[in-house]
C-alpha cells in the first residue's frame, strides 16, 4: 500500500471538516501518524544527562543533602517547581524551593539567592524552567562551592558552567519539544516518582507555554488532560467553567490565572502557588482560587487600558513595533506585545521603564525569530527567550539608541511569514457533530494549529449589541449564532449589510442544557 493511499484512507476515516483540517495542514507523514495514532508516554529517557541526575539525586536522599529548587515565576516555572518538589519528597528529601519576585529580581537564578542558599546550608541548587543563562549566579555558585544542576529548555547561547545540563536538546528526540515542566516531568518519571497529578501539571505548563504539540509533548498534553478531566484535580478545577476540558480551555481559563500571580508581583507572590498546590484543605483551596480569580480580572482590567494606550503609540510603518511607556505595569508588556503582534501581524517590543533600566518583551509572528534579532544590539543587560518570543533590559541611556537598531534593522530584516490557512465553510456546516469531529485531532497548537474559518457573504437576518456595545451578536442562516467579543469601534460604525467575510473559530457551548455549535468571529472583512 502506498503512503498516498495510506493517507487517503486514514482521512477517510475522520470527520468532513476534521478531514479538511488534517488535509489543509500539510503535515509530514510522521506527524499526521501521531496525530492519527496517538501514542503513550514514551520510555523513561535513556540520555546520559538524565541519568547522571538520578544518580545524583539518589545520592543526596542517602546523605540528606539540603537541595534547593530555583524556579520562575510563569506557569511552566511554577509547575515545573512543583512537580520536583512533590518528586523529590517521595524519595524522603524535602527540598525547599524560591520562585523570584518578577519586579523586584526579575528572572532566572540570582547570585544573591545563591548566596542565601549557602547561608541556609544548601549543597545543591537545581534550577527549573531557568538556568542556561545564569552566568553570574553559576559563578557565585562555584565560589561558595554549591553545586548546581541545571534543567532548562531556554535557548543555549553560552555553555553553562553547571556540574549538569539537562536541556531537551540532549534528551533525545522524542523529547526536544519539552517544556521546564515537561523536562521535571521526565525527571520524576526516571526517578519512578510520578504520578497522575504531576503528569497533569506538566500538560498545563506545556500547554501554557506554547510548545510545538509534537512527540512526548504532545503525548503529556493528551495523556494529562485526559487524567485532568477523569480526576478533576481539586486546584486546578476551580479555573474552569466546565468539564470536559481540552488545551483551548487550558490556554483560555487556567493558564493566564497562574500567569497571573507572577505578573503582578507587587500583589501576589508566585511561591504561595506551589503551596497552595499542596494543600489538602477544600475550604482553603477554595479561598485561595478566589483570590487567584480577582487577581486574574485585575490582570485583565490593567492590560485592556495598556494596550489601549500602546496602539495609539504605533507607528504603522513600522516592520517592527516599538513602544516604549514608563506607565506600563512590568508584569504585562509581554501581553501587550502579543496583542499588538496578534492585531498588526508584525513583531513588537513593548517595554516600560524601572528605576533607570528598561525592561520590556518582544513577540513575532511565525517566521520570525526574536532572539537572532534582539542579539543584533550589543548593549542589551539581558536577553533570553525562544523564536517567538523574548524578554530583554537595557540601560536608560542606551534607549534612543535601541530605538534606532529596531528601526533600522527591523526595516532590513527579511522573513517570511507564515501564512495563516483558513478554511471555507458554509453556515449549515457548523454543527455539534462537525465541531465534535475536531477532538480526534486534538491538542492542536504550535506545529498544528487549529485553522481559522470564513463564512464568505453570510445571510445575517438579525445582530445586537452586549455590554453596551463591547461584543456583538449576529444571528445567521440556519439559526447559526456568530459572536464577535471586543469589537472595535470601526466594526461597531460599520454597516451590517457590507460585511463580506466573518472569519473566526467554532466553538461548542451548552444553553439550556442542549449544546449547540457557535462561531467565535475574530476578524469582518467588509466591502465598498
Amino acid at each position: 500500500m502506498t503512503n498516498e493511499t495510506m493517507k487517503t484512507e486514514n482521512t477517510a476515516q475522520l470527520g468532513q471538516l476534521a478531514g479538511e483540517v488534517l488535509e489543509q495542514a500539510g503535515l509530514d507523514p510522521d506527524f499526521r501518524e501521531e496525530i492519527l495514532n496517538p501514542r503513550p508516554l514514551r520510555e523513561v529517557c535513556q540520555a546520559p544527562c538524565v541519568k547522571a541526575f538520578t544518580d545524583r539525586i539518589y545520592k543526596a536522599a542517602r546523605q540528606k543533602e539540603k537541595v534547593m529548587i530555583a524556579g520562575d515565576y510563569d506557569c511552566d516555572g511554577i509547575m515545573a517547581t512543583t512537580i520536583l518538589r512533590q518528586g523529590l519528597r517521595k524519595l524522603g528529601l524535602e527540598p525547599g524551593y524560591y520562585i523570584p519576585n518578577r519586579i523586584k529580581e526579575g528572572y532566572g537564578l540570582s547570585a544573591n539567592t545563591v548566596s542565601l542558599a549557602h547561608e541556609k546550608g544548601y549543597s545543591l541548587i537545581i534550577t527549573v524552567d531557568n538556568g542556561v543563562a545564569a552566568k553570574e549566579a553559576l559563578a557565585k555558585a562555584k565560589e561558595l562551592g554549591v553545586e548546581v544542576i541545571v534543567t532548562d529548555h531556554h535557548i543555549i547561547q553560552e555553555e553553562p558552567d553547571a556540574s549538569l545540563v539537562i536541556h531537551p536538546t540532549r534528551m533525545g528526540d522524542d523529547f526536544v519539544d519539552l517544556c521546564g515542566a515537561g523536562i521535571a516531568y521526565e525527571l520524576t518519571r526516571a526517578l519512578d516518582v510520578d504520578d497522575q497529578n504531576l503528569l497533569i501539571y506538566a500538560a498545563v505548563a506545556s500547554i501554557s507555554d506554547c510548545m510545538t504539540v509534537r512527540r512526548e509533548t504532545r503525548s503529556i498534553i493528551q495523556q494529562g488532560l485526559r487524567a485532568f478531566n477523569m480526576t478533576r484535580e481539586p486546584h486546578l478545577a476551580p479555573f474552569v467553567r466546565s468539564f470536559p476540558v481540552n488545551e483551548t480551555d487550558v490556554a483560555f481559563q487556567i493558564a493566564p490565572r497562574i500567569n497571573a500571580i507572577g505578573r503582578l508581583a507587587d500583589r501576589a507572590n508566585a511561591n504561595t502557588f506551589v503551596r497552595y498546590l499542596e494543600e489538602g484543605s477544600l475550604p482553603k483551596i477554595n479561598r485561595y482560587a478566589q483570590q487567584v480569580d480577582d487577581l486574574n480580572t485585575q490582570r485583565k482590567d490593567l492590560t485592556a487600558s495598556s494596550f489601549a494606550r500602546a496602539l495609539v503609540e504605533v507607528n504603522p510603518l513600522s516592520s517592527v513595533i516599538f513602544v516604549c511607556d514608563p506607565s506600563f505595569h512590568e508584569g504585562i508588556v509581554g501581553l501587550i506585545a502579543g496583542q499588538l503582534c496578534s492585531k498588526t501581524g508584525k513583531p513588537a517590543i513593548v517595554c516600560t521603564e524601572v528605576d533607570g533600566i528598561i525592561k520590556g518583551s518582544m513577540r513575532a509572528p511565525a517566521g520570525f525569530h526574536c532572539v537572532e534579532f534582539l542579539s543584533g544590539f550589543d548593549r542589551l543587560l539581558s536577553l533570553g527567550g525562544h523564536e517567538r518570543a523574548a524578554g530583554l533590559s537595557l540601560a536608560l541611556e542606551d534607549k534612543d539608541a535601541f530605538k534606532r537598531f529596531v528601526r533600522v534593522e527591523g526595516g532590513a530584516v527579511e522573513y517570511v511569514p507564515v501564512e495563516e490557512s483558513r478554511i471555507e465553510i458554509e453556515p449549515q456546516e457548523v454543527t455539534v457533530e462537525n465541531v465534535q469531529s475536531l477532538d480526534v485531532l486534538r491538542p492542536f497548537g504550535t506545529g498544528f494549529e487549529l485553522p481559522h474559518f470564513e463564512l464568505d457573504r453570510p445571510t445575517i437576518f438579525s445582530f445586537f449589541d452586549l455590554s453596551e456595545g463591547q461584543h456583538r451578536k449576529f444571528t445567521l442562516a440556519g439559526g447559526l449564532q456568530a459572536v464577535h467579543f471586543n469589537q472595535t469601534s470601526v466594526d461597531q460604525a460599520a454597516p451590517v449589510s457590507s460585511i463580506e467575510k466573518l472569519i473566526g473559530t467554532l466553538s461548542l457551548s451548552t444553553w439550556g442544557g442542549k449544546r449547540k455549535a457557535d462561531f467565535l468571529v475574530d476578524e469582518i472583512v467588509y466591502g465598498n
